[in-house]
């Protein structure tokens, strides 16, 4: 792949103490995304930020290059998006122009109408649910799930909730798609007073739910951890590192 100033794309030196700032680079006009040792990179112009899976802004094609940094960061171009099996030749179009798609199942089509995850789900769209992200994983455009245990953002935890999890873990295992912890939903779920303590005294949050990611860790598989962040504020803060903690507590490897 090249850039817009047609050269070759070019790894970039972390100049960083805290890992929260990353003085790398200055262009003029660009959004760039990528991922690197487990965190997510959102690059604007002065500035790039260890950051979410997505950006705020708009994106454009290629970015700047300056060649007077060395190799050190891969940089990658990426999109969160819904997957709709009727949108196969836009997920093919993306992925001749970004170098990986996240997919981030916000809703999904059931009964005639599309149905919106924040809502307190059925047993049978919840089962749906899984369907769908499942055949979303198996199509092979997505690397990463995001916040894939959202189906039971307005509900108890319950058998039903464990079967769907239990799809989608294994899922992601067989097509090789890595699963996130999305830091966003803490700060979400604090927002909207949807935290509580589980019987062994355990905070826990309508996502990220520790019962999906005690299942992850029952099928030995990794987790990234991602900020999510939908400001710079965001990046690596008191939130970021409750999710390691919380990650840490249930035994999970982090990618």
């Amino acid at each position: 792949l090249k850039n817009k100033l047609n050269t070759p794309h070019e790894q970039f030196k972390v100049f960083s103490q805290n890992n929260r700032l990353l003085d790398i680079f200055s262009g003029n006009d660009s959004w760039v995304m990528g991922v690197n040792n487990g965190y997510w990179i959102h690059a604007k112009p002065n500035r790039c930020f260890i950051t979410s899976t997505s950006a705020n802004g708009d994106m454009h094609e290629g970015y700047y290059d300056p060649k007077k940094y060395s190799s050190k960061i891969n940089i990658l171009k990426g999109l969160e998006i819904e997957y709709f099996e009727n949108m196969t030749n836009e997920y093919e179009a993306f992925l001749q122009k970004l170098d990986f798609l996240v997919l981030g199942q916000h809703y999904f089509y059931i009964d005639g109408v599309y149905q919106n995850v924040y809502n307190r789900l059925t047993d049978d769209e919840i089962l749906k649910y899984a369907q769908t992200v499942t055949q979303a994983m198996q199509k092979g455009y997505f690397k990463i799930i995001a916040h894939p245990e959202i189906f039971a953002y307005s509900r108890d935890w319950d058998e039903i909730c464990d079967q769907a999890a239990n799809q989608i873990i294994a899922s992601a295992k067989q097509y090789n798609v890595i699963i996130e912890f999305n830091v966003n939903g803490i700060r979400n779920s604090k927002h909207k007073k949807k935290v509580w303590k589980t019987p062994d005294g355990k905070t826990n949050y309508s996502y990220p739910r520790r019962e999906f990611f005690e299942l992850v860790k029952k099928a030995n598989m990794p987790v990234l951890i991602s900020d999510d962040a939908h400001d710079p504020s965001n990046l690596f803060d008191q939130d970021t590192k409750e999710a390691y903690k919380i990650v840490n507590d249930i035994g999970l490897e982090i990618i």
